[in-house]
């Protein structure tokens, strides 16, 4: 059984929004929350392993598959993208395809998978 992580949503970089005069600092705690769901899918995968008594299941951080390939933050709310994008930024016409993978993200997260996994014992 493979466990596929989740990339992460926006480039890694600092992110403030403003309100009021006061900024808000997006990033550092965004970070610190993804950080923390690895961590926790990994633990659960290793937990479930032990309970078992043999390895049956990997999980797989797909967070580096998708470096460079994120949401730019800073260009949320304007009719510009970061051109490299694997993820949806906001999606107002279809809001539930928002901040997940695009065609190519999936089409990336396949491939390696695929090339990855020896075709799951699949043949074609």
């Amino acid at each position: 059984v493979i466990f596929v992580g989740y990339p992460s949503l926006v480039l890694k970089q600092p992110f403030e929004l403003e309100k009021d005069g006061e900024i808000y600092d997006i990033a550092t705690p965004y970070f610190a929350a993804m950080d923390k769901f690895i961590k926790a899918l990994k633990n659960a995968v290793q937990a479930a392993n032990q309970n078992f008594g043999r390895n049956f299941s990997e999980f797989v951080d797909v967070q580096p598959l998708f470096y460079g390939h994120e949401v730019d933050p800073t260009l949320l709310g304007t009719n510009k993208s970061n051109p490299e994008a694997w993820i949806n930024g906001l999606v107002m016409d279809n809001p539930i395809e928002s901040f997940h993978p695009n065609p190519e993200g999936y089409s990336r997260i396949s491939k390696y998978l695929f090339g990855n996994y020896d075709n799951f014992g699949l043949q074609f």
